[in-house]
């Protein structure tokens, strides 16, 4: 006579208990690294942002103003935030050497935006990546007497150049 043997397995209920688990625990995962890849997009919009602003400081030293400078007539005094491009970042050159080598981007994806504000000051735009309507800023001394928050600040500003 044959003896029959109750083989182990797991129960529906263990394994959609297990599962519920393993779907849980990738929903917490997938939500921290979005958490992180945006502080990182900040991050880089705030870097992009002094990038210019460093730029733009080298080349105001050599060129004291910006309005009658080749580069300052690409941005009229109109209080209108241009992105930047290839062309007008051209002229970020000191000395033979590039001051900016690619066009900076910000936490959007978008290319950082420049205002130039009367003969020697400007502010720099780069939206954050968490919010569209907030902005890293960076302005010139003279354009911080305005009330522009600059870089130091340790959250992004709501944006001015929509």
């Amino acid at each position: 006579m044959r003896i029959k043997r109750r083989q182990k397995a797991f129960t529906l209920i263990e394994l959609l208990i297990v599962i519920v688990i393993i779907g849980i625990l990738a929903g917490l995962i997938i939500w921290a690294v979005r958490a992180a890849v945006v502080r990182a997009r900040d991050a880089q919009a705030k870097n992009s942002a002094k990038v210019v602003q460093d730029a733009l400081e080298v080349y105001m030293t050599e060129n004291p103003n910006l309005r009658t400078s080749a580069f300052g007539s690409q941005f009229p005094n109109n209080n209108t935030y241009y992105p930047l491009t290839e062309d007008n970042l051209k002229e970020l050159i000191s000395g033979g050497q590039k001051l900016i080598t690619t066009v900076p981007t910000d936490g959007q994806g978008s290319a950082v935006k420049l205002r130039v504000v009367g003969s020697a000051s400007y502010v720099v735009e780069a939206k954050s990546a968490s919010s569209s309507t907030k902005c890293w800023i960076a302005s010139s001394g003279t354009s911080s007497s305005n009330n522009l928050p600059n870089l130091s600040a340790s959250s992004p500003k709501d944006c001015n150049g929509k």
